[in-house]
């Protein structure tokens, strides 16, 4: 009879241990042995199995005791390690997490390089594609250039062998070129020594006519004297027959005469100028100025002397400012000609006309032709004057030059006279802007000339008379108006007559002063 069932104790209690191994061992060679435990009869034997039992049981339990404290340990040291493996398996997921962000990071680092990459790859596949179509043009370009280069060369074949007959010719022609350069050397010492001649006799003549040309030679102050009478002339003449009310709108004008006045008023507003009277009318008298200045004193003798005695004066004359004696003789026998004075009063009249023509719209409203009839000959007697001025200055024995002030110049005294303010009248008193301000409008242009320097120094400059501009002052116009009103009351007195003699003929019977001088000759 069995009593109990040692095996399920010793599974249950030991597990897998090595203790229970050993239990199990023995109960099984126990078993073995066909010995169990049975109470029969013997009351000896009874008790002496009963105390082995007991013994073993408390063997036993002992043993389970002892196990059951080593499987607490063991579950212990087995729990402190799964703690330890945890945390050890937590941390070590925290970096391979953090080695996953990083390598995910590389990745989409790699990646977008890898579609940059992609990028530039199919930038150089097209790079490719456009170089390969370019080669192939190179290439049909070399095929072409090839058969070019063969041709070339061919043709180079060709002139390598006229040029080796030319290099023959050539050698016999240097010779040819030696002596021709001998002689060309000798026609220069033979021209210089011509012209050094020419000036000897261009001397000589006028030394010997010095009693002639002396009554056509004036010092400065003599010009300076009829160009400011000149000025002052064309500047009554404006005041008197233009503009005799403010305008509010623009006068009818010519593309020509809006092309003139820009030119001496350049950036100007022509409506702002045509509203103030004495400024219209400075204009109109910058107007004929400038033309006179274009058409009569720039050109030499008018325009009228023939243009190879101008091209000859400037391949022998050496200073730059002086006429030579020969051209200055020249002039004084030209303008002695009848045929010069014909052109002369054919120029007085053509001039006049183009005046009177480009200046018709701006004109005052007259009640009769007798007053238009009056300012056109007005108008030609200046023209006349100016061109006798002119002519005088032709004969002198130096050049005359003329500028015009360009408009928003700074003002300088030395050069320029203001016009559009009374203080500028005296010339003690130049008023107190001048230091900064500049030109608005040039009524007459400056008149110089330049003198020699013997040593070779730069030629001095004499001021013949001081340019007429008006300046950009805030009281010009308030003075401007005054003095409109003073030209005015000259009229009134007859005291804006030009000063230069007046042409008994008009343009129409023969043409002004040249044409009664001719008269007077015969």
């Amino acid at each position: 009879m069995q009593l109990f069932k040692p095996m399920q104790l010793f599974k249950r209690f030991c597990g897998g241990s090595e203790e229970h191994i050993i239990l199990v061992m023995a109960y099984e060679r126990f078993q073995d042995e066909g010995k169990e435990v049975v109470f029969v009869g013997d009351s000896r034997k009874k008790k002496e199995g009963s105390r082995e039992l007991k013994q073993r049981l408390e063997y036993v339990e002992n043993k389970l005791s002892n196990t059951e404290r080593e499987t607490s340990t063991l579950k212990n040291k087995h729990q402190e390690t799964l703690r330890q493996l945890e945390e050890a398996t937590k941390a070590q997921e925290k970096k391979q997490a953090s080695k996953l962000a990083d390598i995910k990071s590389d990745y989409s680092k790699l990646e977008d390089e890898h579609k940059a990459t992609l990028c530039r790859l199919d930038k150089v596949e097209n790079e490719k594609k456009k170089y390969l179509a370019q080669y192939g043009q190179a290439s049909e370009r070399c095929n072409s250039l090839s058969t070019e280069c063969k041709d070339l060369s061919r043709k180079h074949n060709d002139l390598s062998r006229k040029h080796e007959d030319l290099s023959g010719t050539n050698k016999s022609q240097e010779g040819e070129i030696r002596r021709l350069q001998v002689i060309i050397d000798k026609m220069k010492v033979e021209l210089a020594t011509r012209l050094g001649q020419i000036d000897k006799f261009a001397t000589d003549i006028a030394r010997q006519n010095q009693r002639v040309n002396t009554s056509a030679i004036r010092d400065d102050d003599h010009f300076g004297r009829e160009f400011a009478n000149l000025a002052k002339d064309i500047r009554n003449w404006s005041f008197t027959h233009f503009f005799k009310h403010a305008n509010a709108t623009l006068p009818e004008m010519s593309e020509g005469l809006g092309e003139a006045i820009r030119e001496i008023a350049k950036g100007a507003n022509l409506l702002d100028i045509f509203k103030n009277r004495a400024t219209s009318r400075r204009v109109v008298a910058g107007l004929v100025a400038n033309k006179l200045k274009k058409h009569l004193f720039v050109p030499p003798l008018l325009g009228l002397l023939p243009m190879p005695f101008y091209e000859f004066e400037k391949m022998i004359e050496k200073t730059g400012v002086q006429k030579s004696p020969w051209l200055s003789q020249a002039i004084s026998v030209i303008v002695k000609d009848e045929e010069f004075e014909r052109q002369f009063g054919e120029r007085v009249c053509n001039l006049s006309k183009d005046l009177s023509e480009m200046l018709r719209g701006l004109a005052a409203r007259e009640s009769n032709e007798s007053t238009a009839s009056k300012r056109d000959q007005k108008l030609q007697n200046i023209v006349e004057r100016a061109a006798k001025l002119a002519r005088d200055l032709s004969q002198q024995p130096y050049w005359f030059y003329f500028h015009r002030v360009p408009t928003g110049e700074p003002f300088d005294p030395n050069y320029m006279e203001d016009v559009g303010t009374e203080a500028s009248m005296e010339e003690d008193d130049l008023g107190p802007c001048h230091s900064d301000c500049k030109v608005s409008l040039s009524v007459f242009p400056l008149v110089y000339r330049l003198e020699h320097v013997e040593d070779g120094g730069r030629p001095v400059t004499s001021i013949i008379n001081r340019a007429w501009v008006t300046v950009e002052t805030e009281e010009s116009e308030t003075v401007v108006e005054q003095e409109g009103g003073d030209m005015a009351s000259e009229e009134a007195k007859g005291d804006v007559e030009p000063q230069g003699e007046h042409s008994s003929e008009s343009c129409e019977n023969g043409g002004g002063d040249g044409g009664s001088r001719r008269r007077r000759g015969e």
